[in-house]
């Protein structure tokens, strides 16, 4: 590669990285419709403070490609046994009941991990290529959740209701999606709960997978509350993606 041609993908890959922050809410929305619902369309998504930079990869995520296990045949396949084709192991089981039912020769690693509300144990049967803060996918019930790993744990210190890791995010593409995605819901929902006139609290909102999809799950006060259907239906129309109200009594 010639000189001119180093410098002209020097130049390329700074614009790249330049347009993935400082980015403005009118470069994803149209502009008529982010004052529609109360917001500035010159509004920054994110923050530009180094602590913030330090937090995401500086690369564009329409560019960067998630390097997954062999793409499964059947939309539905379980994930274990994509990711961990020997292993047979039924859906939606914790730690303690695996170990029940694993011979004694299979190995079994566990790890601490950060999910968006709280801080998890999780195992796995292939032990993880990691380092802090690495991405990984966590089976929670009906749902694939995205979280990261924040330590190594010897398996006498795992918590017996440990869930079970069926993938990692190994290009880091799916967690900065995941990211972005969280952090523009959160700055949008309190202010549509606000215009739906709903008499409830906005507590948190999550991107997970539910069969096989994308699902926001939107967590208020009061899930019964008529009006979120106000506010369900504009983050439909926004993200394209299914969405979930839920509270403490219909988690």
């Amino acid at each position: 590669m010639n000189e001119q041609d180093s410098t002209a993908q020097s130049s390329f890959v700074g614009d790249i990285n330049d347009l993935f922050h400082d980015r403005r809410l009118s470069d994803l929305l149209p502009a008529d419709f982010i004052r529609q619902i109360g917001f500035d369309p010159d509004q920054y998504i994110f923050q530009t403070t180094p602590q913030s930079r330090m937090r995401r990869r500086r690369t564009e995520p329409t560019l960067t490609l998630f390097d997954p296990a062999p793409v499964p045949s059947r939309r539905r396949s379980e994930v274990s046994d994509i990711m961990y084709g020997q292993m047979q192991m039924q859906q939606n089981q914790a730690l303690l009941s695996q170990l029940q039912q694993i011979s004694s020769n299979t190995r079994i690693f566990c790890y601490e991990v950060k999910l968006s509300d709280f801080i998890i144990h999780a195992y796995s049967f292939q032990q993880l290529n990691w380092e802090k803060g690495a991405g990984i996918f966590i089976r929670d019930g009906r749902y694939l959740r995205y979280g990261q790993i924040t330590k190594n744990l010897q398996i006498k210190d795992c918590d017996p209701a440990a869930l079970q890791i069926v993938g990692q995010d190994i290009k880091g593409a799916v967690g900065d999606f995941i990211f972005g995605v969280n952090q523009i819901a959160q700055k949008l929902i309190p202010n549509l709960i606000l215009q739906s006139k709903a008499a409830v609290q906005f507590i948190s909102a999550e991107i997970v997978s539910y069969q096989a999809r994308s699902l926001i799950r939107v967590k208020v006060t009061n899930a019964d509350d008529p009006n979120l259907l106000y506010v369900m239906q504009k983050l439909i129309y926004i993200f394209g993606t299914p969405v979930e109200v839920y509270d403490d009594l219909s988690a």
